[in-house]
């Protein structure tokens, strides 16, 4: 079905987006089954401790079914009846041919889902010629996305398949298979738990290596470092020679001394490299990021940048009166003791959590208070707040789930935490020991979230979640762990370059997601300033496909289980893909903030879209603890952000520039069109008529917005004046979990369009096919094809 909406305006008027810790005892690889595959399937014993695979044929293992199956602790996904592969470099095995065949070999790992068939990957061999052939797959040889290795947490089954080619070279063709087993590594493994440390200038930095041997053979192993060329630092490594008997470890040490010449925050990498038995093509390689100390704080501010705050309040009397709310909200909060059972678990299946996550606005009120005031009682807040957390017998350690909410809470949860953390360390508040407490939940705290990060997830969740990390990973100074959260796969930079469309929408098309998101890159971005990184007016490289998440899995939502892929990628009928043109190269963080302007009215409100109500872009943002154009013009100064500020009704004390430019943009008058998230803005441009008498009408297409994507296009999604709405998308907000979020707000039927016999339509993309802005009249027109669908009846299934 075709469907056309055209909207029409006159002159008065219109009609119409690491490492791990390695055991000491545990051997540098993992058998499949017994060495001699007795325990596989469809083989059959044979001589020189192997088995017998009859060509064409297929071998499988299958590992031993747990009592639980997938489960859940604290924010983490579990499952006893399968092996994590995750930190294992991939598969080896051995293949005896008995003469001059020429046999293809297909390598499957079967990983379960927790609902739908399971996840297949596959990797291919060719061997020829009789003898004993060594294969070694490594994951990149492997069906499997860089980007996306989780399927190798949850390992159920191993098959290997094989077959001739070309004419056989007997009557029963068949092959010895022998030993599989997953590897650290192709010949020696390099671990460090943690490869991000800062020292003093003069002072020399230490790391823990662990060296493996992965073969069965005896192995003198060389160790060194490949230099750039640059390097100020001295790195030295001790022993810098060993050897290893088969499966042995061995830890070494790893110093970097610093000298003078380095500034705070200064940083270089040093590459190690390991060699064994003189075999540099199997050379294993593992980067360090050493740190010349950087005084704290400069996460949320720098000291300077602090004492800028602290001039305003001497000056401003607004800036007085926020500080005076901070500092009374900082006396007023208790710090909570640890949640206790009953009233510790939500009933969510995460499990039982230790704090409610608005403790995460005083803990803050009380980190600022000692900034600004000095008031060592109020950082004695939160050094207490943190212990508590970190407890390792009923803290974060235990339970693996900090706050109340979702994950998307708990990544905001701890970027105050972080922040906060930073803010006292001169207070004098916090010990040694303390600090290794603390420390140790941060990393516990990034390793949830690196296992959450490895899906490829694309959304406003994984940058929360990512932006915590990476914020208790500098409040470390841990800049090797940064640079996981940061450049790293589902990173920081990724969640730009991604989520971001060529309009400026970020991708779930989503008012508050596009201030939210644009608010946390730019937070990020300031807070990576002090290590020598200009994220805030960085280009990066744009990217193309249409697919932005790699597993459309939703978080917290269970899966289709239909067979179809084409189906599986749209549970529940969302689209998770985007629309519309490419234009540009590159995405920055203003295309999120510019993106906006041109729907925001003289009153500074946005239409709504999609999930997103009419809102009111000024005002305070709690999971960014700021106003977002406040952030906006302190990071960039333009005179466009400074507008939407005036609309306001208070000014932010900790980003807001005290002199705002007298006369700003007025962004609010003009038509405007956006191809990506598929908007289409006329406004009526009757000369010296004041913006409020401006008729505004809206017509919706493109991309659908994944999980908060409402489903029809071409619809009449907004018509004001007057700083009236005559319609609003969102007419009524049920939750997400009651089954009429799915099965009424977001559908058709709720919307300002026809429908037909109460069903929505599918999910599809929409164009633009005129948009035309004169003196004389404005004129759009849109278009979708689409067919009509059922609403999901039972709503949304959470697991």
């Amino acid at each position: 079905m075709r469907v056309r909406h055209w909207l029409i305006g006159m002159a008065c008027g219109l009609i119409g987006l690491s490492s791990v810790a390695l055991a000491d005892d545990a051997l540098p690889w993992q058998p499949v089954g017994d060495v001699t595959l007795s325990d596989w399937k469809g083989v059959q014993p044979g001589g020189n401790g192997g088995a017998v695979l009859t060509l064409p044929g297929e071998a499988s293992y299958r590992f031993a079914d747990g009592p639980h199956g997938f489960y859940k602790h604290g924010f983490r996904l579990f499952n006893d009846g399968t092996v994590d592969w995750q930190t294992m470099y991939g598969l080896r095995f051995s293949v005896t041919l008995a003469d001059e065949q020429d046999v293809e070999l297909t390598v499957s790992i079967s990983t379960p889902r927790r609902s739908g068939p399971d996840i297949v990957t596959t990797a291919a061999a060719h061997v020829a010629g009789s003898g004993r052939h060594a294969i070694t797959l490594p994951w990149t040889a492997f069906s499997l996305d860089a980007a996306n290795t989780s399927p190798l947490k949850y390992v159920k089954s191993v098959t290997i398949a094989a077959k001739n080619i070309g004419p056989p070279a007997s009557d029963k063709a068949a092959i010895v298979l022998n030993d599989v087993r997953a590897i650290e590594a192709p010949a020696v493994g390099l671990a460090c738990d943690i490869r991000g440390r800062s020292v003093a200038a003069g002072a020399t930095a230490e790391y823990a290596v662990t060296v493996s041997n992965c073969t069965e053979a005896r192995q003198a192993i060389s160790l060194s470092f490949v230099p750039q060329g640059w390097e100020e630092m001295r790195a030295t490594v001790e022993p810098a020679l060993l050897t290893l008997a088969p499966g042995q470890r061995q830890q070494i040490k790893v110093h970097v001394m610093l000298t003078d010449r380095i500034a705070p925050g200064g940083h270089e990498k040093q590459v190690l490299q390991a060699v064994a038995n003189g075999d540099a093509d199997r050379a294993q390689r593992l980067t360090f990021y050493t740190t010349l100390e950087l005084p704290h704080p400069y996460i949320l501010h720098t000291a300077a940048r602090w004492q800028e705050v602290r001039d305003k309040v001497a000056e401003f009397d607004w800036a007085k009166a926020a500080q005076r709310k901070f500092v009374q909200q900082a006396k007023a909060w208790v710090v909570p003791e640890i949640a206790r059972a009953p009233k510790n678990d939500p009933d969510d299946t995460y499990g039982p959590f230790l704090f409610a996550t608005p403790n995460e606005t005083p803990l803050l009120a009380c980190a600022y208070s000692w900034r600004l005031t000095g008031d060592k009682s109020a950082a004695e807040k939160v050094a207490t707040f943190v212990r508590r957390l970190s407890d390792p017998t009923d803290g974060y350690p235990k339970t693996l789930r900090g706050c109340n909410q979702s994950l998307v809470q708990e990544g905001h949860f701890f970027q105050h935490i972080a922040m906060a953390y930073d803010m006292i360390q001169d207070a004098g508040v916090l010990s040694d020991a303390d600090r290794k407490q603390v420390e140790a939940t941060f990393r516990i705290f990034m390793a949830t979230i690196g296992r959450e990060s490895d899906r490829g997830s694309i959304n406003n969740w994984n940058l929360s979640e990512v932006t915590g990390a990476f914020y208790c990973a500098l409040a470390m100074q841990d800049l090797a762990a940064a640079e996981r959260f940061f450049s790293g796969p589902s990173g920081i930079k990724d969640q730009l370059a991604k989520g971001t469309m060529d309009d400026g929408w970020w991708y779930e098309c989503s008012i508050s997601y596009n201030m939210w998101c644009a608010s946390e890159f730019t937070q990020a971005a300031l807070a990576y300033r002090a290590f020598g990184y200009d994220f805030l007016n960085e280009r990066v490289p744009a990217s193309y496909p249409a697919k932005v998440l790699l597993t459309s899995e939703l978080s917290g939502g269970a899966v289709t289980g239909d067979a179809d892929p084409a189906m599986r990628r749209k549970p529940f009928g969302m689209d998770p893909d985007v629309s519309g043109p490419n234009r540009r190269s590159y995405r920055t963080i203003t295309d999120l903030w510019d993106g906006l302007l041109p729907f925001i009215n003289y009153k500074g409100v946005m239409f709504g879209v999609n999930d997103s109500a009419e809102s009111v872009v000024t005002g305070n943002r709690t999971e960014v603890s700021g106003q977002p154009f406040e952030i906006a013009y302190y990071a960039y100064r333009d005179p466009k952000y400074a507008t939407m500020i005036k609309m306001g009704t208070g000014r932010d004390l900790l980003y807001g520039v005290p002199e705002l430019p007298v006369k700003t943009p007025e962004v609010f008058n003009n038509n405007a069109s956006a191809d990506n998230v598929g908007l289409a803005l006329l406004r009526s441009q009757t000369p010296e008529k004041p913006a409020r008498e401006q008729i505004q009408a809206v017509l919706h297409y493109g991309t659908h917005g994944w999980a908060h994507g409402h489903f029809d296009r071409t619809d009449l999604l907004s018509l004001m004046r007057y700083g009236r709405s005559f319609w609003n998308p969102e007419s009524i907000w049920w939750g997400y979990e009651p089954f009429m979020y799915k099965f009424y707000v977001q559908t058709s039927v709720n919307h300002n369009m026809v429908v037909v016999d109460q069903k929505m339509q599918e999910a599809t993309p929409g164009t633009r096919l005129l948009f035309h802005t004169g003196e004389a009249f404005q004129a759009t027109a849109v278009e979708t094809t689409a067919r009509w669908s059922h609403p999901p009846y039972g709503g949304m299934v959470y697991d």
